[in-house]
């Protein structure tokens, strides 16, 4: 049995295309089950899964709703965990549109590999619908296991204290929303072994308009680089880099937006308002995580007392 957990506030119209991607699974019915854990919406998201409930249910499928307060996605999760009945725990978004071989491919992958904790897949996006100006994942890395894409063993959750809901850390009262409590989760369960990859558990991410006051907000979110350090600081170093300093200041104000550059770079000729609206929100948004990170490392360095490495009760 596989539980498909879908964090989900407010994004109704985004969860109606995710139930009916998995109400399409070429996967036998009963085979799995799908957990909505709502994070206290406040549209029709419990009607909306109602309805699609006597769907499933007509396929021989369960589908429920979990009501929680509005906690953020990683309490939602873990919401959901709970919930769970199944040995294998799925995780995708409600703006993602699993295969339809997502769940075959998940079942296969423990059936071939049962030494194997997790398994991450591919997730892409619809390229002709990216613009600058678009959010979307795209994810093919073999060693970065996000949550839109993603199965666990419940009962290793269970063992490394499922998400941290503290995340991207504690204190933080302006965040947008959580980051890197992914990567957290893989750090944790890689403790005690192995996650796969299988590149054929595939989940689409489609672009949706992202106005340039929410991403430029994001940024207060890259905090978490230093938190997910502090909580995992040989894991980090193995997989991501050796300080978050090289991730802020290099990566994410320098290499990302000149691969964001080359991308969009044929916009020049076709539409040169939109190439230099780019040009001009790219450098704001460097210009800014340069501004504010010396502000991450003094708290950094002031937390760095009371918070330390993540490690396995019991």
């Amino acid at each position: 049995m596989i539980s498909v957990v879908i964090p989900t506030h407010n994004h109704q119209e985004f969860l109606a295309r995710c139930l009916g991607a998995l109400l399409s699974q070429d996967f036998e019915p009963s085979s799995y089950e799908v957990i909505v854990s709502d994070d206290g919406s406040s549209d029709k998201t419990p009607q909306l899964v109602s309805e699609f409930a006597s769907r499933f249910e007509a396929r021989g499928t369960r589908l429920v709703v979990v009501r929680n307060e509005h906690k953020g996605a990683s309490a939602a999760r873990n919401a959901g965990i709970r919930a769970a009945t199944g040995e294998i725990v799925a995780f995708t978004d409600d703006d993602c549109l699993p295969d339809r071989r997502w769940l075959a491919t998940i079942s296969q992958h423990f059936d071939q590999h049962p030494e194997h904790l997790g398994v991450g897949g591919r997730t892409v996006s619809i390229p002709e619908l990216v613009t600058p100006f678009t959010h979307q994942v795209e994810n093919d890395l073999e060693y970065s296991f996000l949550t839109c894409n993603v199965a666990y063993k419940r009962n290793v959750l269970l063992r490394v204290g499922m998400f941290d809901e503290t995340f991207p850390f504690p204190g933080c009262k302006t965040i947008t929303r959580p980051d890197n409590e992914d990567w957290d989760i893989a750090f944790k369960v890689q403790s005690l072994g192995k996650i796969g990859f299988e590149p054929s558990m595939l989940v689409v991410h489609p672009p949706r308009p992202a106005s340039f006051g929410k991403q430029l907000a994001r940024i207060r979110n890259l905090e978490s680089e230093f938190y997910l350090f502090e909580r995992h600081p040989a894991s980090y170093r193995a997989s991501v880099h050796k300080h978050p300093l090289r991730v802020l200041l290099y990566h994410r104000a320098l290499v990302q937006p000149a691969l964001k550059i080359i991308r969009f770079w044929p916009l020049i000729l076709r539409r040169p308002a939109l190439f230099a609206a780019m040009l001009g929100a790219l450098c704001i948004e460097s210009i800014s995580i340069w501004a504010i990170t010396p502000y991450f490392l003094l708290r950094h360095i002031k937390r760095r007392g009371s918070v330390g490495p993540w490690t396995l009760e019991g």
